[in-house]
């Protein structure tokens, strides 16, 4: 008969013990789940968030490429870092992520909001990049949006014009647009008006920059500012009902 050493059969109680541990704790979370108690999940599954109030603004400037203040160079690097604004009653206000919060700067001059990010290093960047998902702006009203190097969805503008202006963004979403006159000029970028209505869009299309326009949106007339070969609007009609 071979009997096993004590340090062999303690790595193996270990061993069995770790899956174990995990399977109760998973169980004990999809109970509290089933009971509706959502207090007693572990904190770790919920993303702190940091809230401060801004001062009024109507009109917003985004810059979505990093400062790298250490650098020599002050080497800009892209993040692309997704941004939600919307209009609300809790404006003029930002939430973000709490380890996103060092990284992002805001500034409130003439009626504008600036927001960019600075880092100190290539690491802080890295770190900034893993933090998606990380900023809501709200304000009161908007009259005008400019967007550079970032991911945006906008949601909520309801007034008589609003005036937006992109460049190297990858992806912008509009959605509940209620609006006389909206004026849209883009480079290099893809955007999508989802929802709500313009009585008139006037656009500008230049650098590889695709313009969709769904169903939702309704469009009373189109004009034409500038369009290159590479850039295109699409205007989508609703399938009609059988």
């Amino acid at each position: 008969m071979i009997f096993m050493k004590k340090s062999n059969i303690l790595i193996l109680i270990l061993f069995l013990l770790f899956p174990i541990g995990l399977i109760i704790h998973h169980l004990s979370i999809y109970a509290a789940f089933r009971k509706g108690a959502f207090e007693d999940l572990p904190q770790a599954l919920e993303a702190k968030r940091i809230t401060s109030v801004l001062k009024s603004f109507h009109h917003v400037v985004i810059n979505g490429r990093v400062r790298l203040v250490n650098q020599v160079q002050n080497t800009r690097y892209v993040a692309r870092m997704p941004i939600n604004i919307s209009i609300g009653n809790k404006g003029p206000m930002l939430d973000v992520r709490e380890e996103l919060s060092p990284y992002v700067k805001t500034a409130v001059r003439n009626d504008t909001l600036y927001l960019w990010f600075e880092c100190g290093n290539v690491l802080d960047w890295n770190n900034l990049t893993i933090a998606s998902n990380g900023i809501k702006v709200e304000g009161t009203s908007l009259y005008s949006l400019n967007a550079d190097s970032t991911n945006i969805e906008v949601g909520g503008i309801k007034q008589h014009s609003f005036n937006v202006n992109l460049k190297d963004v990858q992806q912008a979403a509009f959605y509940e647009i209620q609006v006389s006159n909206l004026t849209f000029g883009a480079e290099r970028s893809y955007a999508f008006l989802i929802s709500g209505k313009a009585d008139t869009l006037e656009y500008r299309l230049v650098d590889h920059t695709e313009l969709h326009v769904q169903p939702a949106m309704k469009i009373g007339r189109d004009v034409k500012v500038a369009e290159s070969n590479m850039s295109k609007l699409n205007i989508y009609k609703a399938s009609p009902q059988p």
